[in-house]
């Protein structure tokens, strides 16, 4: 029972290895395998590595039942009969690897291709070992060192310079450090004016949306530096007026940013559905509007010969006077998105002048993750691990793990049915005068239509559900580049139906399985529960390989006549809802019945010991943020836990990375559940109700786990201080909004004002989370981005402060009557109110100001807010014993004019039955939820302003909600994640605390800070 580790003969960069010496330790040790390494003196980790964890060093590796390698294995050195896990680079008929193919098969190999292990094995699913943010890592990292050299170049020395290529640190961290390093030297060397305006500031543009631009930008966020818009970019560029930004300068452009319809039509939005469907109407205005004002273009975007380009040759000549320095193509297509990159470059030699311009570097390496090979290695045994056992025991195909069973391409000499589609590009590529021989593109075309070709069997409640309309929409959208045809549907008596979906994508298999994903997306969504619909990808050999009805008829040649005659028809089109196309075949189904049997799904656990692990326990409102900024590194695996099983798993699903779980355990219910995921954690973060918090900490102390909650220190957490300092365990609390952000800026300009000599007589801080002003379009002026109930509990709440030197204290029946009129230092056309918040005085020790006459905390509200909500107060509708019946009849008999209309908007659509028997609060709650709800295209905002004496110093926030997360959640979970995040780095200070902790000190808030600041979550400070 042994497995082998050969060694790498593709390039001699390629340093990474699918097991490092510590997972093979585990591998021997723990699971009593024997591991066999080839010796190679180029792997990142040395052979002694390998004997000292238990492996055995030799070139044979004959004995080995399972054989594993990263890229491609000569086919001199494949041994018959065995099992081999690499990148084969066959998957879309690489012409390149057909021989190796070829040796697989006479061999009688049994090939397992990582680029197709995916969750559960599925088809269009999130892959397992995918190494695209370790090329945006790499390639960001490679791009700083290019752009100093380039700088240079042009006449400016920058502390760029001392960056290297990824390769050059022992590890991805030291690369940060010294990124880090840089980036804090150009920013101070900036602010010496020292640099020269056209340098001022550097302008990164970004494209992309995938791991590749996550990585990069995970790097670029380092630097300090803000983000702009891009309408903002084309502004400024337009007047070359640049003035009042930091040193750096980074800009996300999305698709809609990069192109416009060539017939100019204006379109209130744009039609991203449109643009993927009809891309030939479409051209690219992207250097035009943005890219020339930009001095870094870093492309991470996918990019194929049916789209306009992201910069071709003749936008470099048609603007001589743009400002770019540097083009960094991570995505490496040779003459593709970026036409100037002539060829790809060398790990050694990344980047050289641009033949289109001299004045312009361009880098573009296909090997990138390569050059973090620790890391990648880490990645690739953290997610092959599991597997480990069945392979080495020679588990037979049918019998392994969903996921190798759907990545096996090769078996016993044949191709599996799921790939058998291989085998017809490679006979339609070597079939005479076609591309390969003669440079025809006919099949090429062929080629990719009929590796995007599937057959889809879809069952449940499809019709009457809608789901069968929005699944053929997502089809639909790729017209004319993708074409359907339901070739059977059979409808039971239940109801239920089965249909047969044959679909092509022209794009290949890359564009089919985002279509798939999408597709089994819908299918998983919440809001199609009620569908009970499962959709599974049927093997090649279902149809026998014969895609006719919905392949583009290609191999016959067409005259200019024809061809536009289809065109201006829309014959394609119409095809595909009438019927197979003309010319074409009936789709041959092959024993269908044995197909209409529902799949089961595996699920195999993928978490690896070496793997940090988080627990996130909620998976509400805020959680998202939360979840996405934690799992953005892959060492890490993060369970999302929720009472609610279904919310978990969709949350997971928007998300969508692998490192991510959903878990199902209610933590009221099942505390020894929840106590044992907790001993197996490196940290947690609460984002259950506040009043669980004290029991989750104490199960946080007993394992010495850390806690990170966004709320409030209540007396039960505070009193476990004690037990958290002897056990050495952190719990950060407060560490969200408002408690949190507030907390971290004010004492940023309260340690500032100190440190200069001066003092605080008066501090003043208010935080509220509001409705955008544009979709305050009801009568209480707000909507609610978070919990009503929470909003509710709020308004009950006493409140203390001081004023002049006076205290003031308000008790909780009347805070609502205490709302002053607000307005905010950089905006004061916004009408808002104030009321105070809790008891604020204790801030007075908290933020060490004993000197301040003045301390004052306050919560935001649009004017006339709080006027409607006492009404309401006052009618019971907060009360748990009245029933909203009662309460709705004492509002009646008492209530303003106004206060009824907001209420008549409240009951709008409701009936008398389903009102009157439910307790107020519990009915008011849900009444809130639904008709108070952020709607579609609608957003939110977060505003927080200080005022330190008076106006003599004033800090603002003002953050807006996006398309994928509301202000409110992005302010509170990206805070809360980067709490945990600081505990999880060994090397902050922070981490080797204990006790109760608040984030009023430097070790908390100056990274917390920063790294928010890095999230486009920014202060503005102002002075006078």
């Amino acid at each position: 029972m042994s497995i082998g580790i050969v060694k790498e003969a593709y390039s001699v960069w390629e340093r990474r290895c699918c097991f490092t010496p510590r997972q093979v330790e585990r591998i021997v040790r723990t699971l009593g395998i024997e591991v066999v390494v080839q010796p190679s003196g180029k792997r990142v980790f040395a052979d002694a590595e390998y004997v000292r964890a238990g492996a055995t060093l030799s070139d044979d590796l004959s004995g080995c039942n399972a054989i594993f390698g990263v890229k491609q294995v000569p086919q001199a050195n494949l041994i018959p009969d065995k099992t081999y896990l690499f990148f084969s680079h066959t998957i879309k008929g690489q012409p390149e690897n057909e021989a190796l193919l070829a040796s697989v098969l006479e061999k009688r190999v049994r090939l397992i291709d990582y680029e197709v292990i995916s969750q559960n094995g599925v088809a269009g699913a999130p892959r397992l070992v995918a190494f695209g943010e370790y090329a945006g890592k790499a390639g960001m990292i490679d791009t700083l060192r290019g752009l100093g050299q380039q700088l240079l170049y042009q006449g400016l020395s920058t502390p760029f310079l001392s960056i290297g290529s990824a390769y050059m640190y022992p590890s991805y961290k030291e690369a940060t450090r010294a990124v880090r390093m840089a980036g804090d030297a150009f920013a101070a060397q900036h602010r010496q004016q020292s640099t020269p305006s056209r340098f001022q500031p550097l302008v990164f543009l970004f494209t992309g949306s995938g791991n590749v631009n996550k990585g990069a930008r995970q790097v670029f966020n380092l630097l300090p530096h803000a983000m702009i818009e891009p309408s903002e970019l084309m502004q400024r560029g337009a007047a070359d007026d640049f003035a009042g930004l930091p040193s750096v300068v980074g800009c996300q452009a999305g698709i809609q940013d990069m192109v416009a319809r060539i017939d100019g039509e204006p379109t209130p939005t744009f039609d991203k559905r449109h643009y993927y469907a009809q891309p030939e109407h479409y051209h690219s205005v992207f250097f035009e509007h943005l890219a020339r004002h930009c001095n870094v273009l870093v492309n991470g975007v996918y990019w194929d010969s049916r789209f306009p380009r992201v910069v071709s040759k003749s936008d470099i000549a048609k603007f001589p006077d743009h400002r770019m320095h540097f083009i960094a193509d991570i995505s490496c297509d040779v003459r593709g998105g970026v036409e100037l990159l002539e060829r790809a470059n060398t790990v050694e030699e990344p980047f050289g002048p641009c033949e289109a311009n001299d004045k312009i570097s361009i880098m573009g390496v296909d090997i990138l993750p390569s050059e973090l090979p620790r890391e990648a290695s880490q990645h690739f045994g953290d997610y092959l691990l599991p597997f480990v056992p069945q392979l080495a025991h020679n588990t037979a195909t049918s019998d392994l793990a969903k996921e190798l069973q759907g990545a096996c391409i090769a078996d016993k000499g044949s191709l599996r049915e799921r790939f058998t589609y291989i085998g017809d590009l490679y006979r339609e590529l070597g079939r005479p005068g076609h591309a390969v021989h003669s440079g025809g593109k006919a099949t090429e075309d062929t080629a990719a239509q009929i590796a995007g070709s599937t057959v889809l069997r879809m069952h449940g409640h499809l019709f009457d559900s809608g789901l069968i309309n929005r699944m053929l929409d997502v089809v639909e959208a790729q017209l004319p580049h993708g074409r359907f045809q339901i070739v059977e549907c059979m409808v039971g008596a239940n109801r239920k139906s089965t249909v047969l979906l044959q679909v092509t994508m022209d794009g290949g298999r890359p564009q089919l399985d985002q279509v798939l994903t999408k597709i089994f997306q819908l299918a998983a969504d919440p809001a199609f529960a009620s569908s009970e619909a499962t959709v599974k990808e049927l093997p090649h050999s279902f149809c026998d390989g014969n895609f006719a009805a919905t392949l583009r008829d290609t191999y016959r040649e067409v005259s200019e006549e024809e061809d536009g005659e289809e065109e201006e028809d829309g014959g394609e089109e119409s095809g595909l809802l009438t019927g197979p196309p003309r010319g074409s075949r009936h789709l041959v189904r092959k024993d269908s019945a044995s197909f209409l049997d529902q799949a089961d799904v595996s699920v195999t656990s993928l978490i690896a010991p070496s793997l940090q692990k988080v627990a996130v326990l909620g998976a509400g409102m805020v959680a998202k943020p939360c979840v996405e900024y934690l799992s953005r590194d892959s060492s890490r695996h993060v369970s999302v836990v929720s009472g609610d099983f279904n919310e978990a798993k969709a949350l997971c699903r928007r998300v969508g990375r692998t490192n991510i779980e959903p878990v199902h355990i209610d933590a009221l219910q099942h505390h020894d559940e929840l106590e044992s995921l907790v001993r197996g954690c490196d940290a947690v973060v609460s984002l259950l109700p506040a009043t669980m918090h004290a029991s989750v900490a104490k199960m946080c102390v007993a394992a010495k786990v850390p806690l990170v909650t966004a709320s409030y220190v209540s007396p039960e957490l505070q009193a476990l201080s004690e037990a958290a300092t002897e056990a050495g365990v952190p719990i950060l609390c407060e560490m969200g909004l408002d408690p949190g952000m507030d907390h971290m800026s004010a004492m940023a300009v309260i340690d500032q004002i100190h440190e200069s000599g001066g003092k605080v007589h008066s501090f003043t801080s208010v935080c509220g989370g509001l409705t955008a002003p544009e979709a305050a379009n009801n009568p209480f002026g707000y909507k609610f981005s978070w919990s009503p109930r929470g909003v509710l509990t709020a308004m009950q709440n006493s409140a203390r402060f001081s004023r002049n030197g006076e205290l003031v204290e308000i008790e909780s029946k009347d805070l609502l009557a205490s709302a002053e009129p607000f307005r905010m230092y950089n905006l004061p056309s916004l009408a808002l109110e104030q009321l105070p918040n809790r008891d604020a005085l204790k801030y007075v020790d908290k933020y060490r100001i004993p000197e301040a006459q003045t301390c004052f905390r306050g919560t935001l509200r649009y004017e006339g807010f709080s006027a409607k909500m006492l009404e309401f107060v006052r009618a019971g509708f907060l009360r748990e014993d009245l029933t909203f019946g009662e309460a709705l009849g004492a509002f009646q008999a008492q209530a303003t004019q106004e206060a009824k209309v907001a209420m008549e908007f409240l009951l709008a659509g409701s009936h008398d039955a389903e009102l009157d028997g439910r307790p107020a609060v519990d009915q008011l709650c849900d009444l809130l939820q639904t008709r108070l709800a952020l709607r579609e295209g609608e957003r939110d905002m977060t505003v927080m302003q200080h005022n330190f004496n008076g106006d003599e110093h004033v800090s603002t926030l003002l953050a807006y909600g996006t398309k994928s997360d509301t202000a409110m959640a992005s302010t509170v979970g990206l805070t809360v994640a980067i709490g945990a995040d600081l505990l999880l780095d060994p090397t902050t200070a922070v981490s080797q605390s204990s006790g109760v902790l608040l984030p009023t000190s430097k070790m908390i808030y100056q990274p917390g800070l920063k790294r928010l600041a890095a999230e486009g979550i920014i202060f503005t400070n102002h002075s006078r």
